[in-house]
């Protein structure tokens, strides 16, 4: 406050009549410029210390208004809810958090993860200097250096963007496009007051005029140093270090506690009147002549003027005084010494000329007499002599040292006589008896005695007022003083009152922390019970894997057999075609020989006779008859040629098989498993060489894993669902997609269903423990770079490019035009709805279609107009949010949540022209043959993205979703039964996926992670972790159901 008032007062004073005629004398004296500065460095000060105090009353407050709402939530909640969410946080604990969380700060983890998972756009800001950017920075496009050279308080973005370098300035000017700004420098850990970190940051949200941001700017936290040493290979030079940096001594705020100053003593010392004509009637006569001898600067008495430098101290500094005389003594003192009058100068002047006076600056010798005292605050009654600078002011005053006496021109008496006696300078020639001369000489020194008398009179007079106003403002000051004690004391008494709440909001949020440590105490218990049920499940996947192991090995061993049956069967094929060439070779001869011969009894029949006639074939005869029948005869050890033995079960009966293949019977194997088709007139040239690196080791169709790329489980875990799609599957293993393969004009250019095709057939092949899909995560990342790399994806968005990318792929319409835009106002028109629909079909007819595609209506209804806007979309899959009201939902609570009528604030209606609130609904006009159900489990809370962790139960068998379509439209499917479910666990940025698939081949649940394969119970699939439910309608079909 008295900052405030001495700038208050600086003002006054500049604008007084008096300040304006001397300036520069006023503005020396006391200083102004030099202590108006410091006065408002002060203030910055004690302004931001006064900022960091309000801002912790007001964290204060919040805590007692916490405290009343705790009150208030145990009072409602004395007991806890067995199906609450024990990973939900209360109201309380989430405010408690804000109040401790710097939300404002990111650490190096957070960086590197949102320059890993390129979805949001940043800036790096660094602050620090151009030598030690260019030495080492992040290693990244959108980084730039902001010099802090340049960064002074005040400093503003526009200058900013001046400053900085040319290569800088295009991505400074696109500033408020991206998602977060990320400010550095070496080690900051705060904004704290005055750093460059904290000056760009006023700059942007201060004095960026017009300038909107997404987000407030981001601190990284500990710097460009901490960052460096987490994320070495992240940055430029991985050996830069933070420059060691001088101690600087900051300027602190003063404390509260302090005595307010006089300021008086700086500011209130009143000049001396000035001098009238006649008080210098003794100087201005020439009797009296002052002259000034040099001094050096040793001996030269210096001004002291009023400095802020006592001001900081908050207590007024005393000096000693000198007595002033007192009346008694004023005679004495001021009586002139006058010298012998025997050596009388000679007195021939001219009584026309008057000496010339040696004074310079008469006046301000007078005027300088303020500057000879300074005030006590000890003793308000005595003065004392500072400066000695006026040398008027010494010859009154300072009669003890004979150095200083005045000194008088004796040749100057003529002039006095004739001023002060009347004498004319005629009639001062008969001045010629000495008893005249002396009369006139002592009435003139009575006179010079009255004149000085009366003017120590005046100014005894002036110092006794001053004095006096002096001893009035001081007790004023006193009790302003007394006043702002008291006010003091109170602040400290409400202070402590204040802290006293404040330990018992934190008495009792320790009471609540340790009941949230209870609880999480139980958490970890139900942990625990879940870890070792998953050590059970563990050793009973053990005992499967050995399961596993032995079945293998029986596996392998008929595998073995079946290599040998082969390489029998092709014996059997060689010998087969050696024995027709034989036949054929025999019968020309024969014709060339005898064509017309018959033949004789006894004489044997050709092998193809034999073959063809039953009657021979019962005989145990010699020959090739005799050897097909013991071949072809499974039950029949003995006859002609045989030992009595029977087959061995190891050994295959060749000729049987040779027998079901020419009857078209199928081999050994399972009903329904799709048979892959190849291309034999395809010249292996044309072929491109894919290595899945399968691992051998089943026998069953389907149960093949996929090997985990690195984070590429969210792939994997899709693709095992579609998989287990058995139209889908049928369509791409038997080679069908081909016929529809849209090589020219598709997104990917067919590549996709390619690929995507193969990793199928290996799957299907019944040959592989597990195969690695490396060649279609290869291509889709060619097309969409998020799944090139090995970070985390989300499975849903993969799900969504993977059924896009084989929709273009194998669309039958080549090049499809542009749908026509929709212009519909009824919502009850039907016939726009099929209008849509038939639209869509004529440019869209693939498979993914037939399956997968669905229709939904959107209607938005005007409140000013009543007016509606209709338009209807297709859908691939549903996303169904998740009701926040409890932890444990429905699916169907999911689509009711889904088809609740939202509002809209701000809505520009076109029929009416008018903005203003408006309602909108979402319907289902048409369900698809195979559903796929997305559930809304991550959401995005300001830069970070959360989980919704509820408990979502649905049906396995016989979902009624009719109910949920709109009556009146052409919707065909309403029974649909679970086929497959994609699990998240875990976080975004750390969760992991798998697939729970029921095999329409082996008629049971599996569970697909990565590699691992292994058989469930059905009850054990619905469980928190499901995120996207994969439905059908038409289980059981073999059929493609009709487009549309």
């Amino acid at each position: 406050v008295f900052f405030f008032k001495y700038l208050e007062c600086v003002q006054k004073i500049q604008k007084n009549s008096e300040f304006k005629k001397d300036s520069k004398y006023f503005t020396s004296m006391y200083n102004i410029q030099k202590n108006s500065k410091k006065a408002i460095e002060t203030l910055e000060v004690l302004a931001t210390s006064l900022e960091s105090r309000y801002e912790e009353k007001n964290v204060a407050e919040r805590l007692a208004k916490l405290d009343l709402d705790l009150l208030n939530t145990e009072s409602k909640n004395s007991k806890l809810d067995e199906n609450s969410n024990e990973n939900e946080d209360t109201p309380i604990q989430n405010e408690i958090a804000k109040l401790e969380l710097k939300d404002y700060l990111i650490s190096p983890r957070k960086l590197q993860s949102l320059i890993n998972e390129k979805s949001t756009t940043f800036f790096v800001l660094d602050t620090r200097t151009a030598e030690d950017y260019h030495n080492s920075f992040i290693n990244l496009p959108n980084t730039l250096n902001v010099p802090e050279t340049y960064l002074k308080p005040g400093t503003t973005a526009t200058s900013v963007g001046r400053n900085v370098k040319i290569e800088f300035r295009n991505q400074w000017e696109r500033r408020t496009s991206v998602d977060i700004l990320v400010i550095c420098d070496w080690t900051s850990y705060d904004f704290d007051p005055g750093k460059p970190v904290t000056v760009l940051r006023d700059a942007l949200t201060k004095w960026d005029l017009g300038a909107k941001y997404k987000n407030p700017p981001f601190l990284l936290e500990g710097g460009f140093q901490r960052f460096l040493m987490a994320y070495p290979h992240s940055v430029t030079n991985p050996k830069a270090r933070a420059p060691s940096e001088p101690r600087i001594s900051r300027p602190t705020a003063p404390s509260l506690d302090f005595d307010y100053p006089d300021l008086d003593s700086g500011f209130m010392i009143t000049p001396s009147p000035s001098p009238s004509h006649k008080s210098q009637a003794a100087l201005n006569s020439g009797a009296i002549k002052i002259y000034r001898e040099p001094q050096t600067q040793s001996t030269l008495p210096s001004l002291k003027y009023p400095s802020l430098a006592d001001l900081n101290s908050f207590t007024p500094k005393s000096v000693p005084r000198a007595t002033h005389p007192n009346s008694t003594t004023l005679k004495e003192v001021f009586t002139p010494n006058i010298p012998d009058r025997a050596s009388k100068p000679d007195t021939t002047v001219n009584s026309k000329v008057l000496p010339e006076i040696e004074l310079s600056n008469s006046k301000d010798d007078f005027n300088e007499a303020k500057q000879s005292f300074d005030i006590d605050r000890s003793d308000s009654s005595s003065l004392r002599s500072t400066s000695g600078s006026s040398l008027l002011n010494q010859a009154v005053l300072d009669q003890s040292n004979g150095n200083n006496l005045p000194q008088v021109d004796r040749g100057t008496k003529k002039n006095a006589v004739i001023k002060y006696s009347g004498v004319t300078g005629d009639k001062l020639d008969d001045l010629d008896n000495m008893e005249d001369v002396l009369k006139t000489q002592s009435d003139i020194a009575n006179q010079s005695l009255a004149r000085e008398k009366e003017k120590l009179d005046l100014e005894n007079k002036w110092e006794f007022l001053r004095l006096k106003r002096e001893a009035e403002h001081e007790t004023s000051m006193r009790q302003m003083i007394v006043e702002e004690q008291d006010k003091l004391v109170d602040e400290l008494e409400r202070l402590k009152n204040i802290d006293k709440e404040r330990d018992d909001v934190e008495h009792r949020l320790k009471e609540e922390l340790e009941a949230v440590k209870e609880q999480l105490k139980e958490k970890d218990e139900k942990e625990k019970k879940y870890l070792q049920s998953e050590e059970l499940r563990r050793i009973e996947w053990e005992k499967e894997e050995e399961r596993r192991k032995v079945e293998k090995a029986k596996e392998d061993e008929i595998r073995r057999k079946d290599r040998e049956k082969l390489a029998m069967m092709e014996a059997v094929d060689r010998k087969r075609k050696e024995r027709k060439e034989m036949d054929k070779e025999r019968r020309e001869e024969e014709r060339r020989n005898s064509p017309m011969r018959l033949q004789q009894p006894g004489q044997r029949d050709s092998p193809s006779r034999q073959v063809q006639d039953p009657a021979n074939r019962g005989q145990g005869g010699r020959g090739a008859g005799a050897v097909k029948q013991k071949l072809r005869d499974e039950d029949d050890g003995r006859g002609s040629g045989g030992g009595g033995l029977k087959r061995s079960f190891s050994s295959p009966n060749i000729a049987q098989m040779l027998e079901q293949e020419d009857k078209g019977l199928p081999s050994v194997g399972y009903s329904g498993v799709p048979v892959p088709k190849f291309d034999r007139q395809q010249k292996p040239s044309l072929i491109s060489s894919r290595n899945f690196a399968g691992v051998w080791g089943t026998q069953k169709p389907g149960l093949t894993g996929l090997k985990n790329l690195g984070n590429t489980c969210y792939m994997n875990s899709i693709l095992q669902c579609v998989s287990n799609t058995p139209p889908l599957a049928h369509y791409f293993i038997s080679r069908s997609y081909e016929e529809d393969l849209n090589s020219k004009y598709s997104e990917t250019r067919g590549h996709v269903a390619v690929e995507f095709s193969e990793v199928l057939k290996n799957i299907w092949s019944s040959q592989f423990k597990s195969i690695s899909p490396s060649d279609l995560k290869q291509m889709v990342g060619k097309f969409k770079p998020e799944f090139a790399g090995r970070d985390q994806q989300d499975s849903h968005e993969f799900a969504s490019k993977l059924l896009e990318w084989l929709h273009s792929d194998t669309n039958r319409v080549v090049r499809p035009t542009k749908e026509p835009e929709q212009n519909n106002k009824d919502s009850k028109d039907k016939s726009a709805a099929k209008r849509h629909w038939r639209n869509y079909l004529e440019r869209n007819q693939s498979i993914i279609v037939q399956l997968f595609c669905g229709q939904t209506r959107s209607t938005v209804k005007c409140f000013s107009c009543v007016g509606e806007s209709v338009t209807y979309r297709e859908f691939t899959n549903l996303t169904l949010p998740l009701p926040e009201t409890h932890s444990r939902v429905n699916l169907r609570d999911c689509f009711e949540e889904f088809l609740r009528e939202e509002r809209i604030d701000e809505f520009k209606c076109d029929r009416c022209k008018k903005t203003g609130k408006a309602s909108k609904k979402t319907d289902i006009v048409k369900l698809p043959p195979l559903l796929v159900i997305h559930l809304s489990r991550f959401y995005q809370d300001g830069m970070y993205t959360r989980k919704k962790q509820n408990f979502v139960n649905f049906d396995l068998k016989n979902l009624n979703l009719g109910q949920f379509a709109i009556d009146g439209f052409e919707n065909k499917f309403f029974q649909f039964n679970l086929y497959a479910v994609s699990n998240h666990f875990g976080s975004l940025e750390g969760g992991h996926y798998t697939a729970y698939c029921s095999s329409n081949v082996l008629k049971r649940w599996h569970k697909f992670d990565d590699q691992d394969v292994s058989t469930m119970d059905s009850a054990d699939v619905v469980t928190p972790a499901a995120y996207i439910l994969f439905y059908s309608a038409i289980e059981g079909q073999t059929s493609l159901p009709p487009l549309g």
